[in-house]
Parts: structure tokens; C-alpha cells; sequence
């Protein structure tokens, strides 16, 4: 074998290097290679994004010309890129623990409130007992548990509890039980915990933006799966121009597919998780 050709075979590999024979009996040098797998569905959001990445970068590398082939392996860049943005984003509900402490803050001042209401109406002071007997009606007016409903529903039958509260007779009750420094802060409450709501929403909003990246894996692999089947069959056509690439893929989907098989065998009683091909 010429040294041209040893380099060749060297470079194929994991291709492997047959010979065959034409109807004179010279031999022929026939080159044939194990068909690129797709990646298994088990590997992991991380996972597929950086072999997609590690991909995109060998396709780059290897400078095929190949339009269809460039154009794919862009989109499949750009579906790494959209699920790595994902992959650090915060869980649960934006702001939930600033609303917990709104909402309980604002549950303590109603509760305070009902309480010393009671206590007046049960006073011996005619005054005292009419003017909390006036602001409790409403309360009761609007049902029993407001503080065990959920903070939207909380939140709107105390928008119509406080505005009935700032009519002038009922300003003048809270004076005269000397708990207007209540209502204010029981307004204050309110008001805040809605505002910390409006920036929640919108936070909520923003990130609703972003693709959650467990459909993006799903999506990735779908395009990654396409680019695998395309250089299967250009291999095939054209082992020459597509085979360094090609014994690339092999490589690095191969190799990470192998990790995923022994970590799922070393899970307790799980099962191999089938590859997409």
C-alpha cells in the first residue's frame, strides 16, 4: 500500500477499508462505513445541546460545500442556542417568594382588624361597639375565609372591602375606634402586594417567552436526526468529499450515546432507553 493510501485509511477511521476485486483481478479499494446512529432520546437537555453544538462545529470544520447541509446544521445551531438560554431558567412562579410575604403581611393586618372588631362590638361602649359593629357588616358581607382564598380572590373582595371602607362614615368609625393607623396600613398592604403581582405578570410574560428547553430537546433531536440521515446517504454517494465528516458524527454521537447506555443500566430498575433512529 502506497503511502498516500495508508494515510487515507488512517483517516477513515472508524471506516473501514475493503478490497475488492474487478473482472481482471486488480484490486479494488472499496471504502464502507458503519451507518452515523442518531442520538439516543435519553441523553439530557445538556447533553443534547452540546452535541448539537459539537455538531454544528464539525460540519464547520469539515467545509463540504454543501448548501443543504449548511442551511440544516444553522437551524440545529440555533435550536442549541435557544435551549441553553432555557436550561438556567428559574422554576416556579417569578417573584412567588416577595408575594408570600405581600400576602402574609396583608393576612395579618385583616386578621388583626377582624379581631379587634370583635373585641369592640363586645365593649361596653355604645359608641365604639356601633362604629365596629358598622365596618364588620361589610366584612361579613363579603363572606367568611377571605384570608384562605387564593391571593386573586383575596385580593378582589379586599379592593371592594377598602373602597367601601374610604366612604366618609366609615373613615369616621375607624376614628373613632383609634385604628386609622390600621386601615392605612391594611391599604398599604394591599397596594403593595398588587404591585409586586403586576411585576410578577409581567416577568411571568417575558419568560413565557423563552421555549421550555425539555421541547426544545425534542425539537433538536428531530434536526439532528435530519442531518444524520442526509450524511448517511451523501456518504454514500460520495464517500470522498462527506467521509471525514461522516467518521466524525460516528465519533461523537457514538461516544456519547455509550455513556448514556451504562448510566441507564447502572439506574435502579430502569430499563435502555431506545435510541431515535
Amino acid at each position: 500500500m502506497s503511502p498516500k493510501s495508508a494515510s487515507i485509511e488512517k483517516n477513515l477511521s472508524p471506516i473501514l477499508l475493503c478490497k475488492s476485486y474487478d473482472l481482471y483481478g486488480f484490486p479494488l479499494n472499496i471504502f464502507t462505513m458503519n451507518k452515523i446512529r442518531k442520538l439516543s432520546n435519553a441523553a439530557t437537555v445538556d447533553e443534547t445541546a452540546t452535541i448539537a453544538q459539537s455538531v454544528a462545529v464539525a460540519v464547520t470544520e469539515a467545509a463540504v460545500n454543501d448548501v443543504y447541509l449548511n442551511g440544516e446544521t444553522e437551524i440545529l445551531k440555533l435550536k442549541a442556542e435557544s435551549m441553553l438560554i432555557g436550561i438556567g431558567l428559574a422554576r416556579g412562579k417569578v417573584l412567588r417568594q416577595e408575594l408570600l410575604n405581600a400576602d402574609l403581611l396583608r393576612d395579618n393586618l385583616f386578621s388583626t382588624l377582624t379581631r379587634m372588631l370583635k373585641a369592640y362590638m363586645k365593649w361596653n361602649k355604645p359608641d365604639q361597639a356601633q362604629a365596629a359593629t358598622t365596618l364588620m357588616k361589610i366584612i361579613h358581607n363579603h363572606g367568611k375565609g377571605i384570608v384562605n382564598l387564593s391571593i386573586e380572590k383575596e385580593s378582589a373582595r379586599l379592593d371592594s372591602i377598602l373602597n367601601l371602607f374610604d366612604q366618609a362614615e366609615h373613615v369616621a368609625a375607624f376614628a373613632t375606634l383609634g385604628l386609622s393607623d390600621l386601615h392605612a396600613e391594611l391599604k398599604a398592604a394591599q397596594a403593595n402586594l398588587k404591585a409586586i403581582y403586576q411585576q410578577s405578570a409581567e416577568a411571568e410574560s417575558e419568560k413565557a417567552a423563552i421555549i421550555s428547553p425539555s421541547f426544545l430537546k425534542r425539537e433538536t433531536l428531530k434536526q439532528l436526526g435530519k442531518i444524520v440521515d442526509y450524511l448517511n446517504v451523501m456518504h454514500d454517494a460520495d464517500a470522498a468529499k462527506y467521509g471525514a465528516l461522516a467518521s466524525k458524527m460516528v465519533q461523537l454521537i457514538d461516544d456519547l450515546n455509550t455513556k448514556i447506555k451504562i448510566r441507564n443500566s447502572n439506574a435502579p430498575g430502569a430499563g435502555e432507553e431506545v435510541s431515535n433512529n
